[in-house]
This record gives C-alpha cells, structure tokens and sequence, in this order.
C-alpha cells in the first residue's frame, strides 16, 4: 500500500495449495488480497500475482489493485493481477478487480486456471457491513470515506476492471480469461468500465469446453465514452492455453443473460467463435451506442428459441432473445453463418420403431466354458411336526410317467426355434430318475 507517497507501491506474489479468502472485519474491511495507491500517493499500485492449486473467494472477499487517488498528481496507472489456479470459484460476492480512480488506465486482469471457473451469487451481507463501516467512520480521527472501506464493485460476485469518476480520463483495463470450462451464473458479472471519460476495457474469453452463463453477465459499459470489444472462444490468443482448442467450446446463455457492450461513443465489437451460440429465455447479444454507431456482432452457428427481431424498445425483461447492434448514427453489422442449405436438407424420421418383443425372442445366451450354478432354497427338509414326514427341501411339480404300453410316439420336430417367444417356466419338477427340471404345465 502507497500512501501519501510519491514510490511505487510493492507487489504481492502469492503461492499455495489452497487459497481461501471470505468476509469482512468487524469495521466493515473485505478480506483479500489488497495493492493499493491511496489519496495522496502518485506512485503506481503494486501487481498481484497469485498461483494455486485451488482458489476461493466469497462473501465480499476481493483480490484488488487499485489507485484511489484522483487528484492532479496521480499519474501512475493501476497495478495487474494474475491468477494461476487449477480451480478458481468466485461466490457470495467474491471479487477480482482492477480500478483507478484517476487520469490514468485501470490495470489488466489475467486469469490462467486450468480447469473450472464458477461465479456465482451476490454478497449477502451488505446491509451489516455497511452499518459497521459508518461505526467505524464515527471514531475520531478517521478520514476514510466509505468508499475507501468498501472497495468492492457493487455486490455481485465477478472480475471487474473499471474506472470511477465522471470526470476521469483514465481507461478501463483489460480482462484476459483462459479456462477448460466457465460457469456464469446467478447475478455473476465479467465487466469492463469506465466511468469517466476515457474507454471502457476490452474482455478476452478463452474456454476449451464450454462456456455457460445462467443469469449472468459480460459487458463492457462506457456512459461517457466508447466502449470495448467483448472476443470469445476465438481460438487464436497468444497468451491463452486455451486458444488453440476454443474453437471446438460452446457458448449456451439461459435465463436472463447478456453480452452486451453499451456506450456513448462507438460502440464495441460482439465476436464469438467456436461451434456455436445457443441463446434461450430472456438471453441478449446486443451492442448498442446512445451517440455514435453500434458495433459489429459476429456469431458462428446460432441457434434460439424465437427469432430475434431487429429492434426493440426493451431488451431486458421481453422474455425473448434479442439480437441488436443499433446506434445513433448507424447501426452496426450482424454476422451469422448462413444454415439455410442444411435446414432445408433435413430428413425426417421414420415413424416406425424397434420391436422390443421379436428383439427379445431373438436374444439367446452365449454359450462359454465357464460353469454355471442353480441355487434352489427351500423349506431346509425340517417336518411340521414330530411324526410328519420330512418335507422336500424344495416343492417340486407331479410329473406323470407315460405307461410302458402307450403306443411309440410319431417323431417331431423341435418345438422352439430361435425367434420363437421365450415362455417363462412355472417352477421346479422332479423326473422318475432324480433329476430336476424347470418347465411348465401343459396346457389341457
């Protein structure tokens, strides 16, 4: 942390197995990984680096650096974090932020995890922590805001790289995300911002498999300036592991998710590779500018449950997928694959369906050299009563004998062929010779 200084605040590097970060302290300070450059100081924030087997951050939790100075002399830009991790979950209101609250740009954030990302969830604790904070900011002597107290970027959990002021002319910094699967949902957010006057971030998604978003958010947001570009699953990142195979990943949005880039100015390009975009429910892709011309959204295969109308008054809340690049000026360019040669080469299929019946008469058992056994338990040979007569271990079926001057029966053929039902025996009978059988009644 700089304060008041003119250096430049120290970085942090952190190495572990386990990594778990949650909660506040009892004057209403988030937990976390923190580099800062205070009012005052017009030194750089410092860069976090963090590598791990597994990590969590909840419950208000942040890993943040940041310059909270905007003053004249603040001409540092803001520190850069990168996260290493097999497994990174961000819940409950965890946060990963990048912020510069002066001329200068936010850092970037880099996230490198190998294997799943979730966030997930908002802080749900915010009306406790803010009471501790004013508490805390009653004790004399004390000059923080709240804002100093409370760093986290609203309550959703996410990655945030912004910049706050109206009248800053800092830039929102980048966000670069390389995983094997990303999970959005829940009120989960990935943003770009900038609130000042300068441009909003860009933001990279790289995922080998799949990138699902359930109520959930990415955008980049610049009310006073352009926006940034959103690229997903491109496949050709030079800094992500995972770019060489995010050509084959998926993107599926449910519920109300967005990925939207909103701005002043130019509005930032939508691009998405991969195999394809599957958008249900109340799901947008929209690029819009209040002032200037919409960006450009470029989609591979697309696929919806309505068909997205060019225009609308409400995006949010339509029940509906929506697909729009409007501006003020001009409207930007939707690109889709054109499916029409497919769709229109579709076979249907057949109403006719396997006969479960003859497939199992023409089932038989596979003969091998390995033996089998037939267990048959009864009723253990022990008489009602003393005196009775033992009773059989097992019941056994009357057979009757045929008479020794019955007349030679004619041949005949087998009875049962292969493809013949198979008829379920009725219980166990006792041949003249001792031996057992299973098989049924005749029928009279």
């Amino acid at each position: 942390m700089c304060r008041g200084g003119r250096g430049r605040g120290g970085s942090i590097d952190v190495g572990a197995n386990i990594i778990d970060i949650a909660g506040f302290n009892q004057d209403g300070f988030s937990s976390g990984i923190l580099a800062l450059s205070e009012r005052g100081a017009r030194g750089r924030a410092g860069n976090i680096t963090v590598r791990a087997d597994q990590m969590r951050i909840a419950e208000g939790g942040i890993v943040i650096a940041s310059i909270f100075n905007n003053g004249r002399g603040a001409q540092a830009r803001g520190g850069d974090i990168e996260i290493t991790a097999d497994i990174l979950d961000l819940l409950t209101g965890g946060q990963v932020v990048t912020e510069t609250r002066s001329d200068r740009p936010a850092g970037s954030i880099q996230l490198n995890i190998a294997d799943q990302i979730t966030i997930a969830g908002r802080e749900p604790n915010r009306s406790q922590r803010r009471a501790a904070v004013q508490q805390y900011l009653q004790q004399p002597n004390i000059t923080d805001r709240p804002s100093d107290v409370i760093v986290n970027v609203g309550r959703r959990s996410g990655v945030f790289a912004s910049t706050r002021g109206r009248s800053n002319r800092g830039a929102g910094g980048a966000l670069e995300i390389s995983t094997t699967n990303l999970d959005l949902r829940d009120r989960g957010q990935i943003s770009a911002s900038s609130a000042g006057l300068g441009p909003a971030g860009s933001i990279r998604v790289e995922t080998q498999n799949r990138l699902q978003i359930r109520d959930g958010d990415i955008t980049t947001q610049a009310p006073r300036s352009s926006g940034g570009d959103i690229a997903i699953n491109l496949g050709d990142s030079q800094h992500s592991s995972a770019g060489d195979r995010a050509a084959t990943s998926l993107t599926i949005l449910s519920g109300d998710s967005d990925i939207t880039t909103n701005s002043l100015g130019n509005g930032g390009n939508i691009t998405i590779g991969g195999t394809g975009v599957i958008a249900l429910d109340d799901s947008d892709i929209i690029s819009r500018s209040e002032d200037d011309r919409g960006g450009n959204i470029t989609l591979p295969p697309f696929f919806s449950e309505t068909n997205p109308p060019g225009n609308a008054n409400h995006f949010d809340g339509n029940e509906q997928v929506d697909l729009n690049a409007s501006g003020q000026t001009a409207s930007g360019n939707i690109t889709t694959p054109d499916t029409s040669s497919i769709q229109n080469s579709l076979t249907p299929l057949t109403d006719a369906s396997v006969n479960e019946d003859q497939l199992l008469a023409s089932s038989c058992v596979v003969r091998s050299r390995q033996p089998g056994r037939f267990i048959v338990t009864g009723a253990g040979g022990l008489p009602q009563r003393p005196g009775d007569a033992s009773l059989f271990p097992y019941p056994t079926g009357e057979v009757r004998s045929l008479p020794e001057t019955a007349p030679e029966a004619a041949p005949q053929s087998r009875s049962w062929r292969p493809g013949d039902p198979v008829i379920e025996p009725q219980g166990v009978y006792q041949l003249t010779d001792g031996r057992l059988v299973l098989s049924r009644e005749c029928n009279s």
